[in-house]
């Protein structure tokens, strides 16, 4: 499971006539450089910065099934960037390019230097079972520090999708099984025992909370032919900003009709 030359420049000196120009074009400098700072502290406080990651990509598939799982999230982040581009409150951050990987530190790293809000990563799951559906959402373990408000978005989530799936609040974690193996065991939201193990990279070396969702299974034609196409990401993508906007409490926005 899963990141110039320098040119110089000479001029001769010319006699000021008029110093109280050169203190008004000092002034303005100073303005023109303090509206672009503004401008920063305007993008990194005011607006909501996600970060979202479709899970594999490239020639990592993941889970392989009717379709690859790398396919299914690309498809659902291309649709989520989309939609989020359309709402000014939002600033959407892919932790890597579509059709391309990345090693899970480097995007840890990228997610944490990037100071989001927030990280929802998305993935697909598998099942021997052709009949298994369900969508899981994962919140971070009770232990960790971000685990209250991951478990809000988790909720938020939860409720958008209620009308659509059954989706299940979980947790994760990695159970050792001998040298070097492990299974994955997989908790109901009101168990808040501290297991003290492993669960998901991207929560536990995450400085913000973290989220991460399986929405249908790959091994289930029913789940794939009603969300692995353009309109079942679009719908997806419109879901997800509605949870986005009710974890945040600001009313959600009609999306910009397309040429």
């Amino acid at each position: 499971m899963t990141d110039n030359g320098k040119t110089k420049n000479t001029a001769k000196k010319k006699k000021i006539r008029n110093p109280l120009a050169v203190v008004l074009t000092v002034l303005l400098v100073f303005l023109g450089i303090g509206v672009t700072f503004a401008g920063c502290l305007h993008l990194s406080h005011d607006k909501i910065v996600i970060a979202v990651d479709a899970a594999y990509g490239g020639e990592q598939t993941g889970y392989t099934g009717l379709i690859n799982e790398a396919d299914f999230n690309e498809g659902v982040v291309n649709a989520l960037c989309t939609r989020l581009a359309d709402d000014d409150r939002f600033i959407v951050l892919r932790t890597h390019s579509a059709g391309t990987s990345r090693a899970i530190l480097n995007i840890v790293r990228e997610v944490n230097e990037s100071k989001a809000d927030l990280v929802l990563s998305i993935h697909a799951g598998y099942d021997p079972d052709p009949q298994k559906t369900g969508m899981h959402i994962y919140a971070e373990q009770p232990a960790s520090d971000g685990h209250e408000r991951s478990l809000e978005l988790a909720h938020a989530i939860q409720e958008t999708f209620a009308d659509d799936l059954s989706p299940e609040v979980n947790y994760m974690y990695y159970e050792p099984i001998g040298e070097d193996k492990y299974q994955l065991k997989v908790v109901p939201e009101d168990d808040q025992n501290n297991y003290e193990l492993a669960t998901w990279t991207i929560m536990e070396k995450t400085l913000i909370p973290a989220v991460v969702t399986e929405q249908i299974y790959v091994s289930n034609e029913t789940d794939v032919s009603a969300w692995a196409n353009e309109e079942g990401y679009r719908k997806t993508a419109e879901l997800y900003y509605n949870a986005l906007c009710r974890y945040y409490g600001i009313d959600a926005r009609a999306a910009k009709p397309k040429n």
